[in-house]
């Protein structure tokens, strides 16, 4: 009888996806900050294929926080020559969204937390009804409106990509610095102890103080498209997204700063 032989070939992507899974190899990983990452999503990692779609986004914190989406016409597609040569999740600006988890219910103090998103080329600034409601919503709060902080793109108060939430009382907005429509960038909301700042490619915004906390209406936010409310006037998202990361407090400036080196590096992104 012939000695058994193994798919060199098979075996090896196997072992490369495992290790890509469990320890991705790269010089800076995310998880090991002293800030507890909740959510990390990759475009290269974890996508979900429904034929040409995507279904659903794994989240590689640990935590069990992906994106899904079980509408095909809905879905993202994959682009496979997104930033830095590598694969992204693209939004059609038309109806693509994809649903996450519960902010409120991952989040420890809810007054300090860091969200970073990476997006790539082509997008536009959307309209806005106002400075919360940020014309092209990279995402926004689902089924609560816009309880879950939400970033976004508008060309209202200069073209400034920009961040804020629901308090329960007001919706504390910051803006980041002009950028040019369609240009890569890497943005940041930080709340830390109820201090929120924006951040876009690596240069912080003015701090809006004492912006408070996220509520328990946060029951999950959507990736794509802006908060559910009838009188808001934002866009759907219309570009890429690369990467995405939630973390359960405020990153220092030094965490920042080592963030958006490996961001920036990874995708190519002038800081």
């Amino acid at each position: 009888m012939p000695a058994f032989r193994t798919n060199p070939r098979a075996q090896s992507a196997a072992l490369e996806s495992h290790v890509l899974r469990d320890n991705p190899r790269l010089s800076f990983d995310p998880r090991k900050l002293d800030t507890d990452l909740l959510v990390w999503a990759r475009s290269d990692l974890g996508t979900i294929m429904n034929d040409s779609t995507v279904s659903a986004w794994a989240d590689y914190s640990g935590g069990g926080n992906g994106f899904a989406q079980g509408t095909a016409s809905n879905q993202p597609t994959l682009n496979v020559g997104g930033l830095g040569g590598r694969p992204e999740l693209f939004f059609d600006g038309s109806d693509d969204h994809m649903d996450g988890a519960s902010p409120f219910g991952m989040i420890t103090a809810k007054d300090s937390w860091t969200i970073v998103v990476v997006c790539g080329n082509g997008w536009t600034y959307g309209g806005s009804s106002g400075n919360f409601y940020q014309g092209r919503m990279i995402f926004g709060g689902s089924g609560s409106g816009a309880a879950w902080p939400s970033l976004g793109c508008s060309a209202v108060v200069g073209n400034q990509p920009r961040g804020g939430f629901w308090n329960g009382a007001i919706n504390p907005t910051c803006v980041t610095h002009n950028i040019t429509a369609g240009e890569p960038f890497i943005l940041a909301l930080i709340d830390d102890s109820g201090d929120m700042f924006g951040r876009l490619n690596g240069e912080d915004g003015a701090t809006y103080s004492s912006a408070g906390s996220i509520q328990s209406i946060a029951t999950g936010f959507t990736l794509g498209k802006g908060p559910d409310l009838v009188s808001a006037q934002w866009d759907w998202w219309n570009a890429g997204v690369s990467e995405m990361l939630v973390f359960d407090g405020a990153l220092d400036e030094v965490q920042l700063g080592n963030l958006d080196t490996y961001l920036g590096d990874r995708y190519g992104i002038q800081l």
